[in-house]
């Protein structure tokens, strides 16, 4: 325990004197000497000083108001000497109402002061042995109020005792979920002393608060942190798995902090109806309301999936997909599926779901079919990149969507497609001209000339000089 005294007199040369002999006879102590109340109650707002000596007359502020307003600020713990020049009764009764622990009388000699020290020193460690001991019992509370909070949260059965500690947060109960917290110790003592936590699962925190208080404004000590609706006792498991819903939202938006809000069913009920019309404008409008109302807490990721999951079942059953994916109901459930667990984000998931029911195709002509207009667009850029991404923005899907898609009008893969498309373009640029095996390369979008020579050989059993000298034979 250490002793960190502040001395308060307006006189200079008696508060040297204070100074010296409280550092002769108690070394130990950390001690500091002001002149002026109004700096001293300065540095008592910092809350580092468990101790004031003080004269009691003084100018623009006496003592008594000084010790007053140092009450105010309920440091604990926090001992005080009064020093006056006189013996008076109103002094002495403002020193018990404000719990002074003595009354030194001016001039005041050095045995005096040393018994007021020994007086403050042993108080202290007796508030600091009793502090302890009450931060142990809050501490055992604390454990068995989360442990029936937990239990109740998780829909598991409560003995008697751990129902009443339940009932004692009210009939209400506000609760956190905490990801990856660094300092559960830090992100506790941002709330109300009643508050208390435990480790729902490995990595994440759940803490319980009176509704009474206000919640946290920003997350302290957690990676992510979600904020939940006030609940009855009856509804914490439905609401943790809200909020357990929420906190996945969350790290697919990457914020720290979502607070929940009461949900708006009409905007879920407004995407069902476009989904089913297959109203492309209306999906793309609804998207960034969509992820608006993730923002703000009314709706998460997993109530989209699910959402957009139901009415794809509903059309597929209805048999309106059966012209834009002519294959069996079984595999375009499984196809759909996989297209939406592939995406990470809300927009990319209202993209799959537009792309799905209602597909853009970029074609010179109305009618062509999906497998010409792919056709007609390799066989026009297969020089350049090609690349998976590019085709599919310009047919408007998302990657993983159009590689299912072109995976099951082709049989192959997208990349395996392009690669033999080239191949065979390089075979008949072999037979029908006079171009060196390097300028072939280029021209068919393969830069790596060593790489076309291995990729041809392994697929026609020769190099492509010995392939074009032989005639194609």
């Amino acid at each position: 325990m250490k002793v960190e005294i502040l001395v308060v007199d307006d006189e200079i040369l008696q508060l040297q004197l204070l100074s010296k002999i409280i550092q002769r006879y108690r070394p130990e102590f950390s001690v500091t000497a002001v002149n002026q109340p109004k700096e001293a109650l300065k540095l008592l707002r910092t809350g580092r000083y468990n101790a004031l000596l003080t004269d009691v007359k003084m100018p623009e502020m006496d003592g008594i108001e000084l010790i007053r307003q140092a009450r105010t600020l309920n440091l604990c713990p926090f001992e005080i000497l009064i020093l006056s020049g006189f013996d008076d009764f109103e002094y002495a009764r403002s020193a018990i109402v404000y719990d002074v622990l003595d009354y030194l009388l001016k001039p005041i000699d050095s045995t005096s002061l040393q018994s007021a020290l020994m007086k403050v020193e042993d108080k202290l460690r007796a508030d600091y042995a009793q502090l302890d001991l009450q931060r142990q019992h809050d501490q055992m509370l604390r454990s068995r109020h989360a442990t029936a909070l937990m239990k109740k949260a998780m829909g598991l059965p409560l003995t008697a005792p751990e129902h009443d500690l339940a009932r004692q947060f009210g009939s209400h109960v506000r609760m956190l979920l905490a990801q990856e917290c660094g300092s559960p110790d830090t992100l506790l003592s941002a709330l109300p002393p009643s508050a208390c936590a435990g480790e729902w699962k490995p990595g994440h925190l759940l803490l319980f608060m009176p509704v009474t208080r206000d919640a946290p404004v920003h997350p302290i000590g957690a990676k992510r942190l979600v904020i939940g609706l006030p609940a009855s006792l009856d509804q914490l498991p439905a609401r943790l798995a809200e909020m357990e819903a929420l906190l996945d939202t969350a790290r697919r938006l990457d914020v720290a902090m979502l607070t929940q809000a009461q949900p708006d069913p009409t905007l879920m009920d407004a995407f069902t109806r476009a989904v089913l019309g297959r109203d492309r404008p209306e999906l793309e409008r609804l998207a960034a309301l969509i992820h608006q109302s993730m923002f703000s807490g009314r709706l998460s990721y997993r109530q989209l999936a699910h959402t957009a999951e139901h009415a794809l079942d509903t059309l597929i059953r209805s048999g309106s997909l059966q012209q834009v994916y002519p294959c069996r109901e079984e595999d375009l459930h499984a196809l759909l599926r996989r297209s939406m667990e592939a995406c990470e984000t809300p927009q990319a998931l209202c993209a799959a779901v537009a792309d799905a029911v209602a597909p853009v195709h970029v074609t010179a002509q109305g009618d062509r079919s999906f497998a010409q207009s792919i056709r007609i667009y390799i066989d026009t850029h297969y020089g350049a990149s090609c690349s998976l991404n590019e085709i599919a923005q310009a047919f408007h899907y998302s990657p993983s969507h159009f590689s299912r898609l072109f995976s099951m009008e082709f049989g192959v893969t997208y990349t395996r497609y392009l690669a033999e498309f080239r191949l065979e373009k390089a075979r008949e640029l072999l037979m029908q001209t006079d171009l060196s095996v390097n300028e072939i390369a280029r021209r068919v979008g393969i830069g790596d000339t060593g790489y076309l020579i291995r990729q041809f050989s392994r697929k026609y059993q020769l190099s492509p000089d010995k392939y074009r000298r032989r005639g194609g034979k």
